[in-house]
């Protein structure tokens, strides 16, 4: 990596492989899909300063398509359980 060395740019390359390889190393689908969020994050400023703006809508895209699975399967699911927790506690508040 030091010898292809050219600019602090290869810093947001040094920086986005370490942390979609840390992210690919969970177990836990949430933090992986943060990781790839961030990533997709610092591949924008990346393609920005380059002036690659298909790349920038590439990165976008798949910013857009985490951000989605976020929703469908950390979100969505989180309000629910919590929704039935407490329904579930105030049927059993009822019966007492």
């Amino acid at each position: 990596m030091f010898i292809f060395w050219n600019n602090a740019l290869d810093l947001i390359l040094l920086a986005s492989i370490s942390i979609s390889t840390i992210g690919f190393s969970l177990k836990n689908m949430f933090h992986v899909r943060i990781s790839m969020l961030i990533n997709g994050f610092l591949f924008i400023v990346y393609n920005f300063t380059l002036q690659g703006y298909v790349n920038m809508f590439c990165d976008l895209t798949g910013i857009i398509i985490s951000i989605t699975f976020i929703i469908i399967y950390d979100i969505i699911p989180y309000i629910k359980n919590k929704k039935s927790i407490k329904n579930s506690n105030n049927k059993m508040e009822e019966k007492t």
